[in-house]
């Protein structure tokens, strides 16, 4: 499998990212496709860290309470098949 090329991603981007994983009991038919939407918090050379349930403003106090509720997911690049930016980070 040749590795697609990814757009340009920056911190705080909000993308859909398409991902092959791994499946337990699977039926034969190997790796499946999965989708993770959220703001990107690390991107790094070899993942993309997204948060999916995260605060709507990307500048808010992590220290507060609430701060259990948000939740993310490591990706590996390797595994990635499509990057959508559906909203560029604000700068």
């Amino acid at each position: 499998m040749t590795r697609p090329r990814l757009p340009r991603v920056s911190i705080g981007d909000v993308v859909a990212i398409t991902f092959l994983d791994h499946c337990e009991d699977g039926d034969g038919d190997g790796a499946m496709a999965f989708v993770v939407y959220g703001r990107v918090l690390k991107n790094s050379r070899v993942f993309f860290m997204v948060e999916s349930w995260t605060y709507e403003d990307p500048d808010a106090d992590r220290s507060r309470d609430s701060k259990d509720s948000v939740k993310s997911f490591t990706i590996v690049k390797s595994a990635v098949s499509a990057v959508d930016i559906l909203r560029p980070a604000v700068k």
